[in-house]
């Protein structure tokens, strides 16, 4: 069975250029632009793993992590952000949520598909791109 990865940000190019990474590396990913709709389909078809931005107008990528998190206890989540975690409001959240993983904005994709590696346990792609 395939891994489904949700990626979400209101950054669509951000959204594309991480959905093409992880989708060349082997994943089934659906992307969005807004919570609201991941979250609609993440009650048809729960994905095993949920990367979101937390600062999206609308819903909050950290209201959708917890809703998704509730119905699928299993789903990993990944929060990106630009803010650090030592931004109060951002780590009074997230601190509530040992289950999480975040990761700050600017990364690298090798950051980013090293940690979905981990979180799959699948063994990461060594530089050349293959595993």
């Amino acid at each position: 069975m395939a891994i489904l990865v949700f990626v979400v940000d209101d950054t669509k190019k951000l959204s594309d250029l991480l959905a093409k990474a992880l989708s060349d590396s082997g994943l089934k990913v659906e992307r969005f632009y807004d919570a609201e709709a991941a979250l609609a389909r993440a009650i048809e078809r729960p994905p095993n793993i949920l990367i979101t931005d937390i600062e999206m107008p609308g819903m909050d990528g950290y209201t959708l992590a917890c809703a998704v998190h509730e119905r699928n206890p299993l789903c990993e989540i990944v929060l990106m952000s630009a803010n650090s975690l030592c931004d109060p409001d951002l780590s009074s959240r997230t601190n509530s949520i040992d289950s999480f993983t975040f990761i700050q904005k600017p990364f690298s994709l090798a950051q980013l598909l090293f940690l979905v590696a981990c979180l799959t346990h699948q063994r990461p792609p060594n530089e050349n791109g293959t595993a």
